[in-house]
């Protein structure tokens, strides 16, 4: 009858073991972290139904180590008393035999109790692996929670941010900036150069422009030896005779107007190629134009553009550190006097300004 109750036990720690495995291991089955759970559940599933074999078959395994079973103090103090009966008697061989079957009873007895010590020690640490492991189990699904929680978190701030960003773009202006030659209609050459800046976003407040032109001279000697190259940026002051503005903070918001200003540019890069070739050089002549757009947005937010306007692409946005040098080297000319007047610019003139070392 005292299998019963061991049977019962064994088995409700082998299912109470089983379940919180097989949960932990059916969201961890990809992972090395649910190999680990399901070794540690299968040993300890497998050492509480040993342990329950055990407490099974423990008379046959005491009898096949003693040859006996003994359920008592009883079965062991019997044999020893007729053993001493025989020793009375002086009955040898039944003395012999009754102290045997004695000292096997005690042997048996000892084994069963030292089983049942370690099936209960066995049962005991099982139970202790199982509290353990549960409380594992409720750790990682506490950080699993968790770690959701965070990337629903992070991806509530993303999309905040880009809902922000959405807000900021709609209420923000687009600047377009292109340098346009007008062409004659009588010969097709294209005299005057215009800088044209529309807004087709949201409209402005406080918008301002300024626009900073420089020329880019290269010099190189046909032979290498007679001299390093050169390659000076010179700012340039009128440029666009005349700035025209639009009145509204969109649509077309600044024309900048030159007045033969192309044609001036292309006869001075012919002669300067000319005259470098006389000098044993070749020459090479690039004008650049830069403009800073200033302006409140609909937010009343205080910003700053930098724009990049080549002759045969559109203007091209540039970073600020980028477009405040170009303009801080525009104002240092203008203040030092060392900007040159395109009006009265020449190829001979520049040619004998980049030709002078820096000072």
């Amino acid at each position: 009858m005292r299998t019963l109750p061991a049977m019962i036990v064994g088995g409700v720690i082998a299912i109470t073991i089983a379940f919180p495995v097989a949960a932990v291991g059916s969201d961890l089955v990809a992972a090395e972290t649910g190999r680990l759970w399901a070794a540690l559940g299968g040993i300890a599933g497998v050492t509480a139904l040993l342990a329950v074999l055990i407490i099974l078959s423990r008379h046959w395994i005491i009898r096949q180590a003693w040859g006996t079973v003994a359920n008592s103090v009883q079965d062991v103090t019997a044999p020893l008393g007729e053993a001493l009966d025989h020793a009375n008697r002086g009955n040898r061989a039944a003395f012999v035999a009754s102290a045997n079957q004695s000292l096997h009873a005690a042997g048996a007895l000892y084994s069963s109790f030292m089983m049942h010590k370690w099936v209960v020690g066995v049962l005991l640490s099982v139970l202790a692996l199982f509290a353990g492991m549960l409380g594992a189990v409720l750790m990682y699904k506490q950080n699993t929670l968790i770690t959701e929680q965070n990337k629903l978190v992070a991806i509530q701030a993303r999309t905040a941010e880009v809902q922000t960003q959405i807000a900021k773009q709609q209420v923000s202006p687009h600047f377009i900036l292109n340098a346009r030659q007008i062409r004659n209609e009588d010969d097709g050459f294209a005299y005057h150069d215009r800088l044209l800046i529309d807004n087709i976003g949201a409209p402005v407040q406080e918008l301002r422009s300024k626009f900073a032109i420089f020329v880019k001279v290269e010099l190189y000697y046909t032979d290498p030896r007679k001299g390093r190259p050169i390659n000076r940026s010179i700012a340039l002051n009128g440029y666009y005779a005349a700035t025209l503005v639009g009145g509204e903070g969109r649509g077309r918001v600044f024309t900048g107007v030159g007045d033969r200003n192309n044609e001036r540019a292309v006869k001075m890069g012919r002669e300067f190629i000319k005259l470098a070739k006389e000098n044993e050089r070749y020459g090479f002549l690039e004008f650049q134009r830069y403009v800073r757009l200033e302006y409140r947005n609909q937010l009343g937010e205080a910003c700053t553009e930098y724009y990049f306007v080549p002759v045969v692409d559109g203007g091209q946005k540039v970073g600020e550190a980028e477009g405040e040098a170009k303009f801080s080297e525009w104002d240092r000319a203008i203040s030092t006097g060392t900007v040159q007047e395109f009006g009265t610019l020449d190829a001979q003139k520049l040619l004998d300004l980049v030709s002078k070392p820096d000072k």
